[in-house]
């Protein structure tokens, strides 16, 4: 029996992609290491939203190390002060970009905070009835 060439080629198309496939698919693989993607992406850096260590000059010891949570639940932003054992929660806050402001309460009294983010790094300052003071921080990992 004598096979049509056409036929042929009909049966032989089949084999040759079975084989060639898997090869083609190694060439095109794309490498792991060129698509990796950073902990934290390049927006996300700009962010203000985040976990930050903080750092406060001219207040009490027990006020000038702390960490500040911001964040947001559906449309609202809320911010956390934790500092040693205790938190307090922000209110006012407002977000716009990089920047942050709200208040927080301490002993009684009103703290107005104004913060600025740029890539990992926070700077600001607050005001309280005991003066102006500056605050920077870091973003926490």
């Amino acid at each position: 029996m004598k096979l049509h060439p056409l036929r042929t080629n009909y049966l032989l198309l089949p084999v040759l992609l079975f084989i060639c496939l898997p090869a083609l698919a190694n060439v095109l693989e794309i490498n792991p290491q060129e698509t990796e993607i950073p902990a934290i992406s390049e927006w996300a850096k700009s962010d203000i939203l985040g976990v930050w260590d903080y750092s406060a000059q001219d207040v009490p010891y027990e006020y000038s190390k702390g960490i500040i949570y911001i964040t947001k639940e559906g449309k609202d932003h809320k911010v956390k002060v934790t500092i040693g054992t205790s938190t307090m929660e922000g209110e006012n806050v407002v977000v716009d970009k990089n920047e942050v402001r709200f208040q927080v309460y301490v002993e009684g009294q009103t703290v107005d905070i104004n913060l600025s983010a740029k890539g990992n790094d926070l700077s600001g300052q607050g005001s309280s009835t005991e003066g102006i003071f500056s605050l920077s921080g870091k973003r926490k990992s």
